[in-house]
C-alpha cells in the first residue's frame, strides 16, 4: 500500500473518501499507515499550548494568583513595618507583589491568546493540522479561560489609582479580546453539525460512519486516554461558567471605570450616583451598575472573587493534564517523540516569566534587612550618644565663699 498518498490532508471530506477507498476503514489496513494518518488528522501536537513548561506556567500562575490574593487580603487588615506587610500592601492601598504578578501573568496570558489563535487559523480555514494535535482543539477553549481567570484578582481587589487602575484595565481587557477567537471557534465547532455518523454530511449524505470513525479511534489511540462524554459535558460547562464570569467582571470594570471619569474624584457607588447618571428607564444597564458599585463592598462578593477564579481553574488544569495524556497515547502508538516534555526555550520562559514575582519577594525583604539595619545603626548610635553625654557631662558646680 502506498501510504504517501494519505499524507495530505485538504479537507474532512476528501480526507475520508480517500481513507475509504485506500483501505476501506479496515483496521488492519489502516495499522499500515498508522503514523502517517494518525499525524494527517490530529497532527503532532503543540507544545506552546500543552507543553510541560507550560503546563507548569498555568500551575504557577493560579497558585501565585491566589496565594498573592490570600496575603494581600490579610495583610490589609492590620497596619505593620515588617518587610513582609510592605510587599503586599502599602499605604497607597496597592500591592507590589501583586502588581508584579499581574504583569507578569497579563503578558503570559497574551502570548499563551496568540498560539491558541495561531494554530485555531491553521485549523478553521484547512491551512495545516501540525502543531494541533489530538483533541487538543477541546482543550484550547479551556486554556484561554484558564489563563485569563487569575488576572481577576488584581482587577476586582487592587486600590483604583487611576493610572494603575487604567493599565490593569487595559491589559484585562486585551487578554479577554485575544480569547474571544479560542471561545467563537470552539463554539461553532460545539454548534454545528457533525459530519461523522449515517446522513451526517449536507444534503444527508455520509462522510464517515460512527463505526469507521471508531476503528480510526482505535488504530491511532487503542482506545486509551480518550476523553469520555462526561468529561467532555464537564469541560464544556466550566468553560461556559468561566466565561461569563470573566465577560461579567470586564462589563463591571469599564463601567466602573466610565463612572469614575464622570464623577472624578468620587465614589460611583455612594449614594446611588453611578445610577444618576445613567439613561433612565434602562433596566440592564441599571442591574450591571448595581453589581459594578457593590463589587467591593460585599463580603460574600469579596470571598467568591478570592474564591471564583481557582475553583474555576483547577478542574481546567485537570482538562489540560488529560489533554496532555491524550497527545502522549498518540505519540506512542504511532512511534512518534512526544514532544510536549521537552524543555525548550519556550517552556523555560513560561516559568521564568513567574520568577518576577519571586524577584521582587527577594527584593523587598533585602530592602527590608537593609532598614532593620540602619534602624540597628540608629539605636545604637542614639544610645551610645546619650552615655558619652552622661560620661562627658562636667561635674556639678560647688558653692565658693
Amino acid at each position: 500500500m502506498d501510504c504517501s498518498i494519505l499524507v495530505d490532508f485538504e479537507s474532512f471530506e476528501q480526507y475520508m473518501q480517500l481513507l475509504g477507498n485506500t483501505t476501506n476503514f479496515g483496521v488492519d489496513s489502516m495499522r499500515a499507515c498508522q503514523p502517517v494518518i494518525c499525524r494527517a488528522i490530529w497532527g503532532t501536537g503543540n507544545p506552546d499550548i500543552s507543553g510541560i513548561g507550560m503546563f507548569v506556567g498555568y500551575i504557577l500562575e493560579v497558585g501565585l494568583g491566589l496565594g498573592t490574593t490570600l496575603l494581600f487580603v490579610i495583610f490589609r487588615h492590620f497596619e505593620s513595618d515588617h518587610w513582609l506587610w510592605r510587599s503586599f500592601k502599602n499605604p497607597l492601598g496597592d500591592g507590589p507583589v501583586m502588581a508584579v504578578f499581574f504583569d507578569s501573568a497579563a503578558y503570559f496570558a497574551a502570548a499563551v491568546e496568540l498560539a491558541c489563535i495561531t494554530s485555531l487559523v491553521k485549523r478553521d480555514y484547512g491551512i495545516d493540522s501540525n502543531g494541533f494535535g489530538a483533541k487538543e482543539a477541546r482543550i484550547t477553549w479551556a486554556v484561554s479561560v484558564l489563563v485569563a481567570l487569575p488576572l481577576m484578582y488584581p482587577i476586582a481587589i487592587l486600590a483604583k489609582q487611576p493610572q494603575r487602575s487604567k493599565h490593569r484595565l487595559f491589559l484585562f481587557c486585551l487578554v479577554f479580546l485575544l480569547s474571544l477567537y479560542s471561545i467563537i471557534s470552539q463554539a461553532i465547532q460545539n454548534l454545528g453539525p457533525t459530519k461523522i455518523g449515517e446522513g451526517a454530511a449536507d444534503g444527508g449524505g455520509t462522510v464517515v460512519t460512527d463505526k469507521d470513525w471508531q476503528n480510526i479511534e482505535a488504530v491511532c489511540f487503542g482506545g486509551d486516554a480518550l476523553f469520555s462524554s462526561v468529561e467532555n459535558t464537564v469541560l464544556t460547562a466550566l468553560q461556559l461558567i468561566a466565561f461569563g464570569f470573566l465577560l461579567m467582571l470586564v462589563l463591571v470594570s469599564i463601567l466602573r471605570h466610565w463612572l469614575h471619569r464622570r464623577t472624578p474624584g468620587q465614589d460611583p457607588g455612594e449614594d446611588n450616583r453611578g445610577i444618576q447618571l445613567l439613561p433612565a428607564g434602562n433596566p440592564v444597564l441599571d442591574l450591571v451598575v448595581k453589581v459594578g458599585i457593590s463589587l467591593k463592598s460585599r463580603k460574600g462578593v469579596k470571598a467568591f472573587l478570592v474564591l471564583g477564579p481557582t475553583i474555576l481553574a483547577v478542574p481546567l488544569l485537570w482538562g489540560v493534564f488529560r489533554m496532555r495524556q491524550v497527545q502522549r497515547a498518540l505519540a506512542n502508538a504511532t512511534g512518534n517523540t512526544y514532544a510536549d516534555n521537552e524543555w525548550t526555550f519556550g517552556q523555560i520562559m513560561s516559568v521564568v516569566t513567574f520568577t518576577l514575582v519571586l524577584a521582587e519577594v527577594a527584593y523587598l525583604w533585602y530592602d527590608g534587612l537593609d532598614d532593620r539595619r540602619a534602624e540597628a545603626v540608629m539605636t545604637n548610635e542614639t544610645k551610645g550618644i546619650g552615655i558619652f553625654e552622661q560620661k562627658t557631662s562636667p561635674p556639678p558646680r560647688h558653692l565658693t565663699y
